[in-house]
């Protein structure tokens, strides 16, 4: 039996799915589970937030369907639910391919120090920029530094990543 959604349900559907990529932690709750299963517990101790927390972004996960569910004795075990549509499939994909090269690029993203040292650095670069502009009278782009100054071949991002998860 075939059946047929109305337009709005199938924005609706749309709408859910990106709503919940839209959220830092779970974007990191789905890069830690593209390898397979995965504990709430392990999850929660990884990125440094707490098991209420996590459960409540899983849930979020499970119900936009990216999320499924396995349980063993009294655990419950989550892992990523590809959706059966590509372009879906390649959002989620490519979501967590960009989070993969930030993770490269600017460091450990999931633990709490990291995002703490993050907000220092953005604070006191947002105030030296600023302090910046009053002398020189303009902005100019000589305040930044290029991220991407030292390239890595691709067999050492995916050690780097490997180690990281290990």
């Amino acid at each position: 039996m075939v059946t047929f959604m109305r337009p709005d349900d199938r924005l609706k559907k749309i709408e859910t799915f990106y709503a919940a990529l839209a959220d830092k932690t779970r974007l990191r709750l789905l890069y830690l589970m593209r390898r397979g299963e995965t504990g709430v517990l392990s999850l929660a101790d990884t990125i440094g937030e707490s098991q209420p927390k996590v459960s409540r972004h899983l849930a979020y996960l499970r119900q936009a369907g990216l999320v499924k569910t396995r349980r063993d004795g009294r655990s419950i075990y989550y892992s990523i639910a590809w959706p059966a549509e590509e372009a879906a499939a390649a959002a989620i994909d490519s979501a967590l391919e960009w989070l993969a090269s930030e993770t490269r690029v600017a460091g450990n993203v999931f633990s709490s120090e990291y995002r703490a040292a993050q907000d220092d650095t953005m604070f006191q670069n947002d105030a030296e920029t600023a302090e910046a502009e009053d002398d020189a009278g303009e902005f100019t782009e000589d305040h930044f530094e290029s991220v991407f100054d030292e390239p890595q071949s691709a067999g050492s991002v995916r050690e780097e990543l490997e180690d990281f998860l290990l």
